[in-house]
């Protein structure tokens, strides 16, 4: 298995799992990421055909593998039928697996500028192919050196072409008045198309009407083409007494062109004269769609030929598909899925020769018993499309997939996680977990889909990546991977409660880690505190973040902290007097020193902080200077009390009744930690003990104390009329408890 990660995080943790069945997996538990070795699937290759921008190629469909790959060889087809820079001209390139691109010719050098005075404008044009490469309109410069359009309201002479307009030069537009000083010059009708029986030609007719003394209307017409698919046009007038004229055009198409284009009417010169001046009118005045092809390409035959059977069924299957247009030179294929849209075969192009088109391919079709409808879609340069529908029976060429999401790493106390496998193709689905030899049967759902259950319920507090080998009822097999990680089944420990009282409330201020110690790693963390007077797990609406609690409620009280992961630490019991006096129970704590240290330490003084006597001796403890217990306050006798190494602690004893006959009232008492001894000391007294730490038997009783789970109780006699209780935590887990052993200095 491959490993990375941060250490030994998952040493001796089993990840279980329930699918139907409970299936029990053992990963790498030195990681946070585990993933199986790279491992070929086991599988029956099934070729496919595809293509990119530079090469075409076939495909495995069921794991990627590649052959025949080869660059594409392209075939030029000119609208115009040679190459040429003409804006409008242009070659679709098709290689013989359908990509396609259309390619444009650059242009050639431009001219210099050339003056047109009617249209109020100069252009330059390729010296090539003549088309126009930029126009503008004639200006000049006003007194104060501002640019200025010419026109009949700004006659002048353009400072580029040395055009001259005058008040007469008036520019036409629609609907037959001057662009710039709005004169009618003449009204326009609608127009009118006729297409020939056999749509070889159409005829374009409508009638403009002079609109004010002066005007005459020439007969001249033209109109601009937005793609050139005409063998020959041709244009004739019939002129009226009234001055009125109608306009008749013949375009007759060329076959070989077949295009969309338009009609931008009327791009004439001399169009009009008023007062015997010539004038321009653009090409605004009708935009007129004329082309010929408006039936969409036939389909003659659709033969499908099978790659390989097993069982009566195909892998994948072989298209020849043919057809017939009489007019248009290229032909565009696409195949797709009619229950999901899917895009199988994407607008590929194939050349029309003599009448015919033929078009080879093997796309990843699949088809149960039953079959699977697909549409084929062909449309011809003009856009008719023809869509027919055909089946697909008992063709399986694609694995199962995975549908449902495959990550599943939000911090939880168990992971229920459900995969949804779609398989269109033959019946059965089967998965095997992290190798190929253990398959089982997946179970079916509906709508050809199989869902797998998994429960994960150990602590793993990385994420670890699983190997799903899937299978059809064909063979057709795949690996994915899903990704389980961050459960959290480790309740959090409270290692300390520090108490502020006040008359009126009490403060605690709860420390809590949430930290692993057989994984040795942080689990989901600290996510709520609450305090209640109820036994029961508080509502959420009871949870605050902060960990200091300040209550006014008194009696007995249940201190809660909880994980991210929902865990719930051991309940802490609080007694809180009506003077607002803390007593906590502290029998349940675990307790770790600050570093979270293998617990072969003394206990700080930060987990227990009381000394009492055993005969109900009221005390108090000084601590960094601080009094944590007043010293009115009797103590439940034999309450635990952590002597710290780095600390000396100092205790005034007053005791109720003498004992042995000597009076110990306001003594103190000086206890620490030294080379593993604890040295007791009263400087009144001139007294001084060591008490050293030998081996001791972990369930054995001793005469010198008892031993409650990981505490010892010890007790002290120094000579003195009192006694104290010293506790001393046990070492690791799995060694011998120490007691200890009474020795004067």
């Amino acid at each position: 298995m491959k490993t990375s990660g941060r250490g030994m995080l998952y040493k001796n943790i089993k990840a279980s799992m329930l699918l139907i069945l409970v299936f029990v997996m053992c990963f790498n538990k030195n990681s946070n990421v585990v993933a199986n070795a790279a491992e070929d699937v086991i599988t029956t290759h099934i070729w496919a055909t595809t293509y990119d921008k530079n090469n075409h190629w076939e495909y495995c469909t069921l794991c990627g593998e590649i052959r025949n790959k080869v660059a594409h060889t392209f075939v030029d087809h000119w609208l115009y039928g040679s190459e040429s820079c003409n804006d409008t001209n242009f070659s679709t390139r098709i290689c013989d697996c359908g990509y396609n691109y259309v390619y444009k010719k650059p242009h050639a050098d431009t001219s210099q500028w050339k003056p047109i005075v009617s249209r109020l404008l100069h252009y330059n044009n390729c010296v090539s192919c003549g088309r126009w490469r930029k126009s503008e309109q004639c200006y000049n410069y006003d007194a104060q050196g501002k640019k200025q359009s010419l026109s009949c309201k700004n006659p002048g002479t353009c400072v580029v072409c040395g055009s001259q307009p005058t008040e007469g030069t008036h520019f036409l537009t629609k609907p037959g008045k001057c662009k710039y000083c709005g004169l009618q010059i003449f009204t326009m009708s609608n127009y009118t198309v006729e297409y020939a029986p056999d749509n070889s030609y159409a005829i374009v007719s409508f009638t403009w009407t002079p609109a004010m003394e002066g005007v005459t209307l020439t007969g001249s017409i033209s109109a601009y083409q937005t793609v050139n698919i005409y063998s020959s046009v041709s244009w004739s007038n019939l002129k009226r007494d009234d001055g009125s004229v109608t306009y008749t055009g013949k375009y007759v198409f060329n076959k070989n062109r077949q295009q969309k284009s338009e009609l931008h009417v009327a791009d004439c010169q001399n169009v009009a004269k008023l007062n015997g001046v010539s004038l321009y009118a653009d090409s605004s005045f009708y935009k007129i769609p004329l082309w010929q092809d408006r039936e969409a390409p036939t389909i003659d035959s659709i033969e499908q030929t099978d790659q390989l059977m097993h069982n009566s069924w195909a892998t994948i299957k072989q298209l020849d598909i043919s057809g017939s247009d009489a007019t248009t030179s290229i032909v565009t294929i696409s195949i797709i899925d009619k229950e999901t849209n899917e895009i199988i075969v994407d607008a590929a192009k194939v050349p029309v020769i003599n009448g015919k088109y033929n078009y080879v391919c093997t796309p990843p079709l699949e088809g149960p018993a039953g079959g699977r409808p697909y549409i084929l879609k062909v449309a011809d340069e003009l856009g008719n499309v023809l869509k027919h529908e055909f089946m697909i029976y008992k063709t399986d060429s694609k694995p199962p997939v995975l549908e449902s999401g495959n990550e599943f790493t939000q911090w939880s106390q168990t992971k229920n996680i459900t995969l949804d496998i779609g398989d269109y193709g033959s019946a059965g689905v089967q998965t095997s977990l992290g190798n190929q030899y253990s398959y089982i049967n997946a179970p079916y759902v509906s709508d050809n889909m199989y869902r797998l259950a998994y429960k994960f319920k150990d602590d793993n507090y990385g994420v670890t990546t699983y190997d799903l080998y899937m299978r059809d009822g064909l063979g057709n097999a795949t690996k994915t991977t899903f990704t389980v990680g961050r459960v959290d089944n480790t309740k959090p420990t409270v290692t300390d409660i520090k108490v502020d009282e006040t008359d009126s409330s009490a403060t605690l201020t709860v420390s809590a880690h949430d930290f692993n110690d057989i994984l040795q790693a942080e689990g989901s963390g600290i996510e709520g505190y609450a305090l209640t007077n109820d036994v029961e797990i508080p509502p959420a609406n009871k949870w605050q973040t902060s960990n200091v609690i300040t209550t006014t409620m008194t009696g007995r009280l249940y201190l809660w902290v909880k994980d991210v992961a929902g865990n719930i630490a051991d309940v802490k019991k609080i007694d809180i007097s009506e003077s607002f006096i803390v007593q906590l129970k502290r029998d349940d704590l675990v307790i770790y020193d600050g570093a979270r240290n293998a617990v072969d330490k003394i206990m700080p003084d930060n987990i227990v902080n009381v000394m009492t006597g055993t005969n109900g001796i009221l005390s108090r403890i000084i601590l960094d200077g601080k009094v944590k217990y007043p010293v009115n306050r009797l103590i439940e006798s034999n309450i635990p009390h952590i002597v710290n190494k780095d600390i000396t602690y100092s205790e005034q004893v007053k005791d109720y009744k003498k004992l042995g006959g000597a009076n110990t009232d306001g003594k103190y008492i000086n206890y620490k930690l030294v080379d593993n001894k604890v040295e007791m000391t009263n400087s009144s007294l001139g007294v001084k003990k060591y008490y050293g730490l030998n081996s001791y038997t972990a369930n054995k009783s001793n005469s010198n104390g008892r031993i409650i789970g990981n505490i010892i109780y010890v007790y002290l006699f120094m000579g003195l009329a009192f006694a104290s209780t010293v506790i001393i935590l046990i070492s690791e887990r799995r060694k011998a408890l120490s007691r200890l052993d009474s020795k004067d200095e």
